[in-house]
């Protein structure tokens, strides 16, 4: 459904630029931000954090014959302001923003461009301020809910900064359907992603009996095979550290 997807977002966009609406500034929400910072000051690598999980709910903006396009201004793209672990970016520092992986019928458009397949990228800002508004969408036939997931990195070529690891969104536009679809690197399907997904994940790609009944929340890095690099995301993923949790299946 992509390919009709894309043809969908064209048709929309000159309904929704006709009535743009207002948009919340930054400070005047209750929705975390996406907070880009540093590993460490002056350097590192770059993070993409948020304070909480919550779901991106998006709601109906326009219609289109039979399908509706769900939106959401936040969370918002912020700098750091001290308290989630992150440093600030050096001033000139040109931040992009990259699609690694994206819903089937999702899209985010920042900047004025419209993202969406994995390998799609925008800038996102030079610091000292890298602070956005995207528009986070959802394209859905009239009358159904879903759940979908968006995996981003962000990058800032030629600085000090390495790549971040990717971070992952989910985007309904009900988040009761967010609550039955089993989270990247959830193998047991428990609704947390701790040690014992990461065994069961190692114990899949070694051929042996495991709860990873399907590949989708086991291929962590969504490269179509479940490998021991897998379980080893998975259990850097439990135990807090950075990890690579794209699962381009689910």
């Amino acid at each position: 459904m992509r390919g009709s997807a894309t043809v969908f977002f064209a048709v929309l966009a000159a309904i929704v630029a006709s009535s743009p609406g207002t948009r919340a500034d930054a400070h005047d929400t209750e929705i975390a931000p996406l907070v880009v910072g540093s590993t460490a000051e002056g350097g590192g690598a770059l993070r993409l954090v948020r304070t909480d999980n919550d779901v991106v709910t998006v709601q109906a903006s326009a219609t289109a014959g039979s399908f509706v396009l769900y939106t959401a201004a936040d969370p918002s793209f912020e700098n750091p302001e001290g308290d989630e672990g992150v440093f600030p970016l050096a001033d000139g520092t040109q931040v992009t923003v990259h699609v690694v992986a994206i819903g089937e019928t999702s899209g985010v458009k920042l900047r004025g461009q419209t993202l969406l397949a994995a390998g799609d990228s925008v800038v996102l800002g030079t610091m000292p301020s890298l602070h956005a508004h995207p528009e986070w969408q959802l394209t859905l036939p009239e009358g159904e809910t879903a759940c979908q997931t968006i995996v981003l990195r962000v990058s800032a070529a030629g600085s000090p900064y390495a790549e971040s690891d990717a971070f992952t969104l989910q985007i309904a536009n009900d988040p009761a359907t967010c609550a039955s679809a089993r989270a990247c690197g959830d193998a047991d399907g428990n609704g947390a992603v701790n040690v014992t997904d990461g065994v069961n994940v190692l114990r899949s790609a070694a051929g042996l009996a495991s709860a990873c009944d399907e590949p989708a929340p086991c291929d962590v890095d969504g490269n179509g095979s479940v490998s021991v690099t897998d379980g080893v995301n998975v259990l850097r993923a439990a135990a807090g550290l950075g990890s690579n949790l794209t699962c381009a299946g689910l």
